[in-house]
C-alpha cells in the first residue's frame, strides 16, 4: 500500500490560511505539527483521526484535500452547527479559489509529467538569481518536475526515484535526484511559483538557512529588498493580484509575528509606492490606517470573509417575487400612514423615531417594544438564521 506522510505545515495553503485569515494564535500554532498521511486505497475522501495524525484515504482532487483537512481542523473550534455550515461554505470558497485561481498555471500547456530547468521558471529563476544570490552567494539550484496530483501543495521536495516510485507510483530515468515536484494541478501561478522557489531554496541550503534567507528578503535593509521583490513580479507578471498573493504566500512560509507592524506593513508600503500597482488594486485591499497593524489586515481577515457569506448566497435566497407580492400591501399601507401623519404636522418628511413610532402603532397587536427596529424582529424568522 502506497503511503505520503508530511506535516501540516508542509501545506502551503494550510499554512498560509492558519497564519494570515486566523491571525495564528496560539491556540492554532499547534495545528502545523500535525502529522497527515495519505493512503492511496479504498473510497474517495475518507478522513480517520488518530491522536496527533489524520489519516486520509485516496483524496480525489487537491480542492477537495485542503477543504477536508482544514474542515477536519477547524470544526471543533466552531460551536453550533448553523456556524459550521457557515465555516464549510467559506472554506470551500477559499479553497476553490486557491486551486483554481487563474486556469493558465506556468508550464500546464506541457503535457506534464515533465522536467524543467528552475532556470526557464522566469519568476522563480529572477528571485532566485537576483535576489537571493547576491546575498548569499552561487544556489545549485534542483531541476523542478511537473506532475499532476491530488494532494500535493503546490510543491515538494522528492530526494531519490525510489521515494518518486512509491509516493506517486510514476518514474523519470532522465532525473537528477534530489528534485522539486510541481504539482501542475494546482491552477494557480502564484502558488506554485511561490512554492516552488521556497523549496528549490530549501533543498540547497537547509531549512533553518532558507527561513533566514526569506525573512532577510521580507524585513531586511529597511525594506529595499522587498521593493526589489515587488519590482520583479510586477515588471514579469504585470498582474497586481499575482504580486500580492505571491507577497502573501512567501510570508506565510517564515515565522514572522504576524501581528508585527513591520511585518504586516512592508508589502502595502511597497505597493502603494508603485503608481501602478497601487491604482490597479482595489483601495479595501491596500488602503489601511497606519494606526493599527491589524487594520492593515482587515480586509483579508477570516472574520470579515465570513461576514460576507450573506451576500454571496443572497442570489440563492431571494429577492422572493412571492414574498415581495405579500409584503407590498403592508409596506404600502405604512408608507400612507406616515405621509399622512407628515401633513397633519405640516412637514415634508418624518425623522427616524416617527417613523418607528408610526411602524408600533400599525402593528400594536404584535407588542413591538418602543425602538425594536423591524429587522430586529425578522431576523428570527428568516430561514437562514444564522
Amino acid at each position: 500500500m502506497k503511503k505520503h506522510q508530511m506535516k501540516i505545515r508542509d501545506i502551503q495553503f494550510i499554512k498560509y490560511f492558519l497564519k494570515t485569515q486566523l491571525g495564528f494564535t496560539s491556540e492554532l500554532e499547534p495545528l502545523l505539527d500535525i502529522q497527515v498521511e495519505i493512503q492511496q486505497l479504498g473510497d474517495e475522501d475518507i478522513l480517520s483521526l488518530k491522536p496527533g495524525k489524520i489519516i486520509y484515504r485516496n483524496p480525489s482532487s487537491p480542492a477537495k484535500f485542503l477543504f477536508n483537512i482544514l474542515y477536519q481542523l477547524l470544526k471543533d473550534k466552531v460551536g453550533s452547527p448553523i456556524h459550521r455550515d457557515q465555516l464549510a461554505l467559506g472554506l470551500y470558497a477559499a479553497c476553490t479559489d486557491y486551486v483554481y485561481n487563474d486556469g493558465e498555471s506556468e508550464h500546464k500547456h506541457a503535457g506534464p509529467p515533465v522536467i524543467v530547468d528552475f532556470d526557464k521558471l522566469s519568476v522563480a529563476s529572477f528571485i532566485m538569481r537576483e535576489i537571493i544570490e547576491p546575498l548569499v552567494g552561487k544556489i545549485e539550484c534542483s531541476e523542478v518536475f511537473f506532475l499532476p496530483c491530488n494532494h500535493i501543495d503546490s510543491a515538494q521536495i522528492i530526494k531519490d526515484s525510489r521515494s518518486l516510485q512509491m509516493e506517486f507510483d510514476t518514474s523519470f530515468e532522465e532525473a537528477e535526484f534530489p528534485l522539486v515536484l510541481c504539482n501542475c494541478s494546482i491552477e494557480n501561478s502564484a502558488a506554485q511559483l511561490c512554492d516552488t522557489t521556497v523549496k528549490v531554496l530549501e533543498n540547497a541550503v537547509g531549512h533553518e538557512e532558507s527561513q533566514k534567507i526569506i525573512t532577510n528578503i521580507l524585513l531586511g535593509n529597511n525594506g529595499s529588498i522587498a521593493a526589489n521583490l515587488v519590482l520583479i513580479l510586477k515588471t514579469l507578471k504585470g498582474d497586481p493580484s499575482f504580486v500580492v498573493d505571491f507577497l502573501d504566500l512567501l510570508e506565510s512560509h517564515v515565522d514572522i509575528p504576524y501581528n508585527s507592524e513591520e511585518a504586516v506593513q512592508f508589502q502595502y508600503q511597497e505597493i502603494q509606492r508603485d503608481s501602478y500597482l497601487n491604482e490597479c488594486i482595489s483601495l479595501t485591499k491596500t488602503a489601511a490606517p497606519a494606526a493599527s497593524g491589524q487594520s492593515l489586515r482587515q480586509w483579508s481577515q477570516w472574520s470579515m470573509l465570513m461576514g460576507l457569506i450573506e451576500k454571496q448566497l443572497g442570489p440563492m435566497r431571494g429577492s422572493m417575487w412571492p414574498a415581495s407580492e405579500n409584503v407590498k400591501p403592508h409596506e404600502d399601507k405604512l408608507r400612507l400612514t406616515i405621509q399622512e401623519r407628515n401633513k397633519a404636522k405640516g412637514k415634508n418628511q418624518a425623522n427616524f423615531e416617527e417613523m418607528l413610532e408610526a411602524a408600533r402603532d400599525m402593528y400594536k397587536h404584535n407588542a413591538v417594544e418602543p425602538g425594536k427596529l423591524i429587522e430586529v424582529m425578522l431576523k428570527d424568522n428568516r430561514v437562514w438564521k444564522g
